[in-house]
């Protein structure tokens, strides 16, 4: 286990490069295959490729070897999310900190985990009970941006990114949050410089070409207010957007009758191909959108002329 390849593998991966880093893994566990820390190791550069049929093998063999090891539960979690099954993630992260009390990536983990099932208060609570351990740590800081970013609290968002920011400024997830938070201010510019940043520290980083898509798309003349619209959206509760899509949809049809009633009805109709002509633009904006994203998260080597 004092293999200094061990340790310049878990560098390559803490870089994002996670091919050379599983270059490593394979040259360690040819020497050691029943390593359940290189079997788990490799699982987690699987899992940030999103390889999850190879990662759940590699965790299957480190779990069989030793069963104890926390962090091959939260590797677990991570496969769950990508799996869409968010209860069994919670599971695993409640296994880690069953064997780890002050497991900060399981606290962090499953503060994800309820955000993505839009409870924010439990997600919150637990990135205070992370912050409690480490307040300084960078991914805390990074975490509580993100919270307050897709929650609509742009000024705390903003907060907690420059402090990210000041701790550490080649964080590649710092410079992606403070990214999307100069987006959505419609600061383009300074996004596009912390998307370029990412990319060059990592070329393979799919929040960074998702960052870099959106820019694009908020410069598309034709689909720039699409992607305001939509992010506008999509930031709200769901709540908020029902009551947006279904107000919109009553005025235009209200004040076309309005305007019928008063007898003007080319002019009624013309109100009522408009709301027709929104429809079919949002509705054509998503598989654009769609096209464009894949577009950026295709595999490339980066040019420095960019």
């Amino acid at each position: 286990m004092n293999d200094y390849r061990f340790e310049v593998a878990h560098r390559y991966y803490a870089q994002g490069s996670y091919d050379a880093s599983i270059d490593l893994l394979k040259e360690l566990l040819a020497d050691d295959p029943n390593s359940p820390t290189y079997h788990g190791m490799l699982a987690l550069n699987l899992i940030a490729q999103r390889r999850v049929h190879a990662a759940e093998f590699e965790l299957k063999l480190a779990l069989t070897q030793d069963p104890s090891l926390a962090f091959l539960y939260t590797a677990s979690a991570q496969v769950y999310i990508l799996k869409n099954k968010l209860r069994d993630a919670l599971v695993q992260c409640d296994q880690a900190l069953a064997l780890e009390v002050d497991n900060i990536e399981a606290l962090l983990l499953k503060s994800t985990i309820h955000k993505q099932l839009n409870q924010h208060d439990q997600a919150l609570m637990y990135l205070d009970q992370a912050s409690q351990l480490a307040p300084d740590d960078v991914s805390i800081q990074t975490a509580y941006g993100e919270h307050y970013l897709e929650t609509g609290k742009n000024n705390l968002a903003y907060e907690y990114a420059t402090r990210a920011l000041h701790s550490n400024s080649q964080n590649i997830d710092a410079n992606l949050l403070m990214g999307n938070i100069q987006l959505t201010l419609d600061n383009i510019e300074e996004a596009e410089y912390h998307a370029k940043f990412a990319i060059l520290q990592n070329p393979e980083n799919r929040a960074a070409l998702v960052l870099l898509a959106n820019i694009k798309m908020r410069r598309n003349l034709i689909f720039g207010l699409w992607w305001r619209f939509n992010s506008a959206l999509a930031n709200s509760s769901q709540i908020k957007s029902t009551i947006i899509l279904i107000g919109a949809y009553l005025f235009f049809n209200l004040l076309a009758q309005i305007i019928y009633d008063l007898g003007y009805p080319q002019s009624s109709m013309i109100i009522s191909y408009s709301w027709l002509a929104f429809v079919i633009y949002t509705w054509i904006g998503v598989p654009y959108y769609h096209r464009k994203l894949a577009k950026e998260l295709e595999k490339f080597s980066f040019n420095s002329s960019f």
